[in-house]
């Protein structure tokens, strides 16, 4: 079965992208055409059920639609291979005669870069690399001012809102496009993907359930019929939990179950393992008395070893908790939440914060969330891409257009290692003290 990919894009090079991607056979496009930052937000929840995974024409919207969305699926940008950029240096090369250290570049790997001007027998300035992208005037301002100053003749950008709006100022630009080797290896990574997702979903999956049935009730059970007749009921919304699911279930003690399944149902049942299940299992998974831990492994021994393991992580937090026990032994929860804590999302604090930062409120409450569980309101890129589960360059963006916003400070610097740059260490002012 083939898989349909989202590919969020500009409108100049859309098409050209789709028409490589659809070259195989098994792969099906939905094309997505967004012309500012606000737009990509809207398309990924619009189209969130249609697709399989998503494809970022570049590293920019890539971001913004990583930091803004809580899709489930995975997301995937094109990265500019070293052909990309040998390709507009031809043009520049050949039309104007401008040499390679008299351009400004942005979203390019500096790795690559200084790559290919060590081949080109060219001294490599850092200055011209935009490497750190907060939004479109910060990537802007950085070609304006090498230009303007005289240091540089004409801009590279990855970024066609950044073409743009340059050439609104009157400012030489070249953009750097994908090429079709890019774009198929891209695909091909996503392929690779998504076969690794098939079969990490047919494994083994075990959900051990504990139901305090004496305490369940407002009122002390007065007989041993009604304790019977509340067993009954629980284990019939289980055999139909169960059924939707495609497990199999075991009862294995008063109040007891254990139900054998795939980790792929379980991860559709609980959206990536994010959250508790629908509302058409509310009644029986609302239950403070209920706890349930999950377990993933090569076989069965193994998926119940990792779900008794999260069962008794369970017991541990407190009555209504979920916990998941993967492959690597690594634990996970309570789900009754987007990150694995409790917070709130819908805080009119945090609303004000989104609308002026265009960070989104889920992103922002997970930043809350955070110092609450630490403790403490500083934090480095490094840990907020730890407690967040994103990139360290991500982590950097937040945090820099927190501080533009007047909602985190730079208070200090910490040198870890004895080469590279310092590190930002930034006080978060998200909370009313």
């Amino acid at each position: 079965m083939g898989i349909t990919i989202g590919l969020i894009g500009v409108k100049d090079t859309i098409d050209f992208i789709s028409s490589v991607i659809t070259e195989h056979e098994d792969v099906a496009c939905i094309t997505l055409v967004h012309e500012n930052p606000t737009d990509i937000e809207r398309l990924m929840k619009e189209y969130e059920n249609k697709v399989d995974m998503w494809l970022f024409s570049g590293y920019l919207p890539y971001m913004i639609g990583l930091v803004n969305s809580n899709t489930a699926q995975s997301s995937f940008y094109l990265t500019y291979s070293g052909t990309s950029l040998y390709k507009t240096l031809y043009l520049i090369q050949s039309e104007h005669g401008v040499t390679v250290n008299q351009l400004s570049f942005d979203t390019i790997n500096p790795l690559e870069l200084e790559s290919i001007f060590r081949e080109l027998n060219v001294d490599y300035s850092k200055h011209l690399l935009q490497e750190e992208v907060l939004d479109v005037e910060t990537v802007v301002k950085h070609h304006e001012d090498l230009y303007r100053s005289g240091l540089t003749q004409f801009a590279l950008t990855c970024v066609w809102s950044v073409q743009q709006e340059l050439e609104k100022r009157n400012i030489p630009v070249y953009r750097i496009t994908p090429t079709i080797s890019d774009i198929k290896a891209t695909v091909n990574i996503m392929l690779r993907h998504n076969e690794l997702e098939k079969y990490r979903n047919a494994q083994i999956a075990v959900q051990m359930i504990e139901i305090d049935i004496l305490e369940v009730k407002d009122n002390y059970i007065t007989s041993s019929d009604e304790l019977y007749h509340l067993e009954v009921k629980y284990t019939s919304q289980l055999l139909r939990y169960s059924k939707k699911i495609n497990g199999s279930l075991k009862q294995v003690g008063p109040g007891r179950y254990v139900i054998f399944t795939t980790q792929g149902m379980l991860k559709w049942l609980t959206t990536d393992f994010k959250s508790l299940p629908s509302s058409e299992f509310e009644e029986l998974f609302k239950l403070n008395k209920i706890i349930v831990g999950i377990g993933m492994g090569q076989s069965a021994y193994e998926a119940e070893m990792h779900a008794l393991r999260a069962l008794y992580k369970a017991r541990e937090h407190g009555e209504g908790a979920w916990f998941v026990c993967f492959h690597d032994k690594k634990l996970f929860g309570p789900l009754n939440s987007l990150d694995g804590r409790n917070y709130v999302t819908e805080t009119e604090e945090l609303k004000k914060i989104s609308s002026e930062t265009s960070l989104s409120v889920v992103t922002l409450a997970k930043l809350s969330a955070a110092i609450d569980k630490l403790k403490k309101s500083d934090f480095s890129a490094n840990t907020v891409a730890q407690e967040l589960s994103i990139l360290p360059r991500s982590a950097r963006r937040i945090l820099m257009t927190l501080e533009k916003n007047g909602y985190a400070n730079v208070v200090s610097e910490e040198h870890p290692y004895t080469r590279g740059r310092p590190r930002k260490i930034y006080r978060l002012l998200l909370k009313n003290e």
